[in-house]
């Protein structure tokens, strides 16, 4: 197991999860109570992925395809889906292991890249509070970690620039989402 990060709070406050590729949890303020009660009562080599965002919606998917969720949009069901983020302005996207694509209030320039790179080359995707803000991790067509982003923090590229060069991770499996 290797390292999941995910930022599920509110637009005011921040709320962290994150496994460092251990055994235990480790949360910061403003996280969804229940959210943490299901995930203390998980398994850490369970939990394949956490999703969520500023409003505090998520999504948490296990090994054996059993889905937490909370605040999806009435037109999203839960099973199957891969990746999910939302953002500021009600925005949100959600990738299914199909390949199927929804997405609610999003910049053109993230539905352009979307669709450049293929939803099932998709890693990991964030919105930010802003419109405009987002960023993608991808596996390109020669099989290498790459990212794409548009209007983050410094501080932030260079952390995905580093885990996009982590050619030791499973490459299906979401490294990180923030």
């Amino acid at each position: 197991m290797h390292a999941i990060f995910a930022f599920i709070g509110t637009e005011y406050q921040q709320g962290f999860y994150f496994n460092n590729g251990s055994d235990h949890w480790g949360f910061r303020t403003n996280f969804p109570e229940r959210l943490k009660e299901i995930l203390m009562s998980t398994e850490a080599s369970e939990v394949l992925g956490v999703y969520g965002g500023i409003h505090g919606s998520y999504v948490m998917r296990t090994i054996h395809d059993v889905y937490y969720t909370r605040g999806l949009s009435p037109e999203l069901e839960a099973s199957g889906i891969r990746l999910y983020a939302s953002g500021g302005i009600g925005a949100w996207c959600c990738i299914y292991e199909d390949g199927r694509f929804f997405g609610k209030n999003l910049h053109e320039t993230l539905i352009q890249k979307l669709i450049q790179v293929g939803t099932d080359n998709i890693r990991t995707i964030s919105l930010g509070k802003e419109a405009d803000s987002w960023a993608i991790t991808f596996i390109t067509a020669r099989r290498n970690r790459a990212y794409e982003h548009n209007n983050i923090p410094i501080p932030l590229v260079n952390k995905i620039a580093s885990m996009s060069s982590d050619e030791s991770s499973n490459p299906r499996r979401p490294i990180v989402c923030f």
